[in-house]
C-alpha cells in the first residue's frame, strides 16, 4: 500500500476542478428593464440622462428593452429641513436644531485664555498711553484757551478806554469848530508890506487922506497873497494917478476936500527955498 501512489481525495479533486472567480453581472439600474444585456456605461448613461430625453427618444429606448422608470424621490429630512429655514423658526427651535459644542481641552482652553489675556493686556496699555497723551494735550489747550481769555478781556479793557477818549476828544473837536465858526478874528495886518505900499504910492505922487488910507487897508488885508506880489492889479479895478483902486477912491463930494488936503501936503512939502521964491514971484 505504501508503494501505491498517492490519490487526492475527493475534496482536492473537488477543489482542482473549482471554477474560476468571475466577475459579477452588472445588474441594471433600478427601473431599467434586464431582458436585453445592455452595457454597463450606456445603462448608466441612459439612468443619468433619462429625464432629458424627449419622448420620441424614450419611445426608441423601450422598444430595444432600455426601459426607465422614474424614480421615487427620498423625502427631505425634516431636521435639514428646519435648517434652511432657522431664522424664522421660533428660538426654542433654534437651540434645540443647533448642534452641541464639542469641549475644548482643559489645556487648549487655557492656552487660548492666556493668548487672549496679553493680546487684550497689550491693547489696554497702549489704550492708557494714548488716553495720558490726550489729557495732556486737552491740560495744555485750556491754559492756552485761558491766556487768549484773559487778553482778550484786556484788549476789550483797553478798546473800550481809547474808544471813550476818542468819544471825549470828538467833542470837543466839535465844540472848538463851533466857537472858531462863531468867533470872527480880524485879519492880521502886516505894517510892512503896508509901509512899503504907501511909501511906494508916495514917491509916485499920490497922496490919501487917512479914510482912503484906512479903506486901501482893508482892500490889502482880505487879499494878502495878491498884496505881496505888488505887481499885479485886482481883475475890476482900475488904475487912476498910478494904481489907486475904485474903493479906494473919494466920493463926489470928497473930491474937493481931498483934492485941498493934497495941496496942502504938497505946499507942506515945499523947501523953504522954494516957499520964498514963490512968495517973491
Amino acid at each position: 500500500m505504501s508503494q501505491i501512489g498517492h490519490w487526492p481525495s475527493v475534496w482536492e479533486s473537488a477543489r482542482w476542478k473549482a471554477p474560476k472567480a468571475r466577475k459579477p453581472k452588472v445588474q441594471p439600474p433600478p427601473g431599467l428593464d434586464g431582458r436585453i444585456q445592455w452595457p454597463a456605461r450606456v445603462l448608466e448613461a441612459v439612468k443619468a440622462h433619462w429625464d432629458s430625453f424627449d419622448s420620441k427618444l424614450q419611445e426608441t429606448f423601450r422598444a430595444h428593452g432600455a426601459h426607465c422608470k422614474p424614480m421615487p424621490q427620498p423625502e427631505p429630512d425634516l431636521k435639514e429641513v428646519c435648517k434652511q429655514h432657522l431664522s424664522s423658526l421660533p428660538e426654542s427651535i433654534q437651540r434645540l436644531l443647533q448642534e452641541p459644542k464639542q469641549e475644548i481641552p482643559c489645556g487648549q482652553a487655557v492656552s487660548d485664555l492666556n493668548r487672549r489675556f496679553k493680546a487684550e493686556t497689550s491693547c489696554l496699555r497702549d489704550l492708557v498711553q494714548q488716553s495720558v497723551s490726550l489729557q495732556a494735550r486737552i491740560d495744555k489747550a485750556k491754559q492756552t484757551y485761558e491766556e487768549l481769555l484773559r487778553s482778550m478781556q484786556t484788549l476789550t479793557e483797553q478798546l473800550s478806554a481809547k474808544q471813550a477818549e476818542v468819544e471825549d476828544l470828538q467833542k470837543q473837536l466839535q465844540v472848538k469848530l463851533g466857537e472858531f465858526d462863531n468867533k470872527v478874528e480880524p485879519p492880521v495886518e502886516d505894517s510892512t508890506l503896508f509901509e512899503a505900499f504907501f511909501d511906494a504910492m508916495s514917491r509916485a505922487g499920490v497922496q490919501l487922506d487917512a479914510e482912503a488910507e484906512q479903506r486901501v487897508r482893508a482892500q490889502l488885508a482880505t487879499a494878502p497873497a495878491q498884496a505881496k506880489t505888488g505887481a499885479q492889479v485886482q481883475p475890476g479895478m482900475h488904475v487912476q494917478h498910478q494904481g489907486l483902486p475904485d474903493q479906494a477912491m473919494p466920493k463926489a463930494g470928497e473930491a474937493e476936500a481931498l483934492q485941498a488936503g493934497q495941496a496942502g501936503k504938497k505946499d507942506r512939502s515945499r523947501s523953504p527955498r522954494a516957499k520964498d521964491g514963490a512968495s517973491q514971484g
